[in-house]
């Protein structure tokens, strides 16, 4: 996962790449969650993100974009979340909501739920079994 690490300090689809992208930090937030480690230095994907936040208050997976996207902005919106940061409300108006559905308590996406469900450690080790040879 760390080869994948972006200059700015998010993670992109290709080792050695200058800027992170939404769609890159998604995926190795979600690969750290599921190998039950930390993500290493969360300021630095949050600087990241700052970066990919276009000209509309969206998000891209490009720095300095005039318009965001739904996806990219749906799980900029998420990671933010996790990583204990309010989301702005441009966001909320991009992914058409109100900031209300913002709140961290009840935003739910994918596979960072608000909160864990019971059973969830389990259905987590079924739905994504590791390879002995699996490594970070």
């Amino acid at each position: 996962i760390q080869t994948h690490r972006a200059g700015d300090g998010g993670f992109s689809g290709s080792p050695g790449s200058e800027h992170g992208t939404v769609y890159g930090c998604f995926l190795a937030m979600g690969s750290f969650y599921n190998l039950d480690m930390e993500l290493p230095d969360p300021e630095g994907m949050l600087a990241s993100l700052a970066d990919l936040r276009s000209a509309d208050g969206a998000y891209s997976n490009e720095p300095n974009f005039p318009e965001g996207g739904t996806p990219p902005t749906a799980a900029a919106v998420t990671l933010l979340r996790h990583l204990g940061h309010a989301p702005p409300a441009e966001a909320g108006r991009a992914l058409n909501c109100t900031s209300a559905a913002l709140n961290p308590d009840r935003l739910q996406f994918g596979w960072m739920p608000a909160s864990l469900p019971r059973g969830w450690e389990e259905r987590k080790a079924v739905a994504a079994p590791l390879r002995d040879d699996a490594t970070t």
